[in-house]
């Protein structure tokens, strides 16, 4: 495998590929990590991704945890926001952080994981798909070039993505075009600002505050159409903008730039024995904080199904489900992004004062807008159309404890596979049951986990195939009691649920469809009747 790219999306791609038992060579053109931020927040399925990898208490330890977010109108009137559920999957909902150091912790795990070589100062010049394999031609650090034999490449080469040139790929742009100012600055002092990402909708300037780990914060203005950028870059300029909400004495800018704030697609995600993942496939307004999100989900959909491709488990068709499950979830994050955006981007003060109206107008009957918001579920690919919850969420994780009492998160008893999630409270289940069970687990090769709850007083939870763990974590044991039996996928989306043993053992069969070649299905198959 060749991954182009080591930032967030590059490196955890290399880590998760590597974890699957391929080797990995990672390309990164600069030599030394960005040295200033960019991405600003992550949400809690990225960091149970960094779980994944080993580097998530790490992580944790270099970032802030922080709520929603809310809109104020130029006079302070709160205007709506939103909250988030209670955490669900072993990790707050919210993290802030300072880029530099994420990536410092993320350049240590892929230059030291076995699997990975990692060649940075070098530039990629062009491939090759020869339908069997891909050739990779490059300029290494030293002005030498090399040639690299790969069975995939994939482009996390940022949104001026070289991978993507090359492929000619046509993007379809959604709509959403403006120039902000970002502005990033050091604290030299206790400041009060909010808590939470704030949309000030301010008609002379729109802006957004975002909250940051330590003295980190950033502020981000809206350009209007007429104005001049070059205006904006002198440092008397922005700190003008800046005294609006701080005193420009008490804070230190570290950077100031121009962004335009895209909304793009890129139609093809994938072509031949070349995929594209994060800001290469796709760039949403940063209005959320799901930009890097998105990519990382890009990297843990795209990892597994390459592992089974390339170790011949699965036919090379199910690489077509990542742009299938992946963009419509992207589009409706996007879509969200893009409307808060338009609501805080108002320079007109009658249209302004209109939506301040109406929005205080929906609080005073209990209807706060954009209070609503929540990650989508997957859907298309692998997953049956028109599915209920859960399937196409994101299974649920919770601390629990393990045969030898230890407390452990789920996923790190479990492992990075397929598992089907069994609530050991409700088994019934007779020695034939747990012998079909044990079979449709061993071919569909998925781990099987009974979850017990703590009242639980089961005495024959040793007989139990695979993993028996009690759920430390009362949502976790609602859930999986309510669904009985939770076929996860390696991603950890759930692909099905089933309510009994033989419902269960139907669901492992059909993944086992799903995702191998014909002929090792029909091999299974042939084994099951005794052929």
């Amino acid at each position: 495998m060749v991954v182009v790219g080591q930032g967030p999306v590059g490196a955890t791609a290399a880590c998760l590929l590597a974890d699957e038992g391929l080797t990995v060579l990672a390309l990164e053109r600069d030599l030394s990590a960005h040295p200033l931020p960019r991405a600003a927040r992550f949400d809690g399925e990225t960091m149970r991704t960094f779980q994944r990898i080993g580097v998530a208490e790490e992580i944790e330890r270099q970032t802030y945890v922080g709520g929603g977010g809310q809109f104020l109108s130029a006079d302070g009137e709160y205007l709506g926001g939103w909250q988030y559920r209670p955490p669900s999957n072993g990790w707050e909902n919210s993290y802030y952080f300072f880029q530099p150091e994420l990536e410092e912790i993320l350049n240590r795990r892929v230059d030291t994981r076995p699997g990975v070589e990692v060649r940075r100062g070098t530039t990629l010049l062009g491939y090759e798909d020869r339908g069997e394999g891909i050739r990779v031609r490059v300029r290494l650090a030293d002005g030498d070039t090399a040639t690299y034999a790969a069975s995939y490449l994939i482009g996390c080469d940022g949104a001026r993505s070289t991978v993507r040139s090359i492929m000619a790929a046509a993007v379809d742009d959604i709509g959403y075009e403006e120039r902000w100012v970002v502005v990033d600055v050091n604290l030299l002092e206790h400041v009060e600002l909010p808590p939470i990402i704030t949309q000030y909708c301010d008609p002379d300037r729109p802006a957004t505050f975002v909250p940051g780990r330590g003295p980190h914060r950033r502020w981000e203005f809206m350009l209007a159409d007429q104005e001049d950028a070059h205006a904006f870059e002198p440092p008397d300029a922005i700190r003008e903008m800046l005294r609006r909400y701080v005193d420009p004495a008490k804070v230190e800018i570290i950077r100031s730039t121009l962004y335009t704030f895209h909304s793009l697609v890129c139609r093809d995600w994938r072509l031949g024995r070349v995929l594209l993942a994060g800001d290469a496939a796709h760039q949403t307004p940063p209005f959320l904080g799901q930009g890097m999100c998105g990519g990382i989900r890009d990297a843990q959909n795209l990892a597994w199904k390459l592992a089974a491709v390339i170790n011949g488990s699965a036919p090379d068709s199910l690489l077509d489900t990542y742009q299938a499950e992946r963009e419509p979830h992207f589009r409706r994050i996007m879509g969200r992004a893009i409307e808060c955006g338009r609501i805080v981007g108002v320079f007109d003060r009658d249209d302004a004062a209109g939506r301040d109206k109406d929005f205080l107008r929906r609080i005073a009957e209990g209807d706060v807008p954009f209070s609503s918001y929540q990650v989508p579920s997957l859907t298309g690919g692998l997953l049956a159309e028109g599915a209920e919850p859960p399937t196409g969420s994101l299974a649920r994780q919770g601390h629990v404890e393990d045969t030898q009492r230890r407390r452990r998160l789920l996923d790190e008893v479990v492992g990075g596979g397929a598992v089907l999630l069994v609530a050991a409270d409700a088994w019934r289940g007779s020695a034939e049951d747990m012998a079909l069970l044990r079979d449709a687990a061993e071919r569909a090769r998925a781990t099987v986990c009974f979850i017990r709850s703590e009242a639980s007083q089961h005495t024959n939870l040793d007989s139990f195939p695979g993993h028996t763990v009690m759920s430390l974590d009362p949502g976790l044991s609602e859930w999986i009691s309510h669904h009985r039996f939770v076929f996860v996928r390696p991603d950890r989306y759930v692909q099905g649920t089933a309510d009994n043993t033989r419902a269960a053992a139907a669901l492992l069969r059909q993944w086992l469809h799903s995702v191998s070649p014909a002929e090792l299905v029909d091999d299974h198959a042939n084994v099951a009747t005794g052929s």
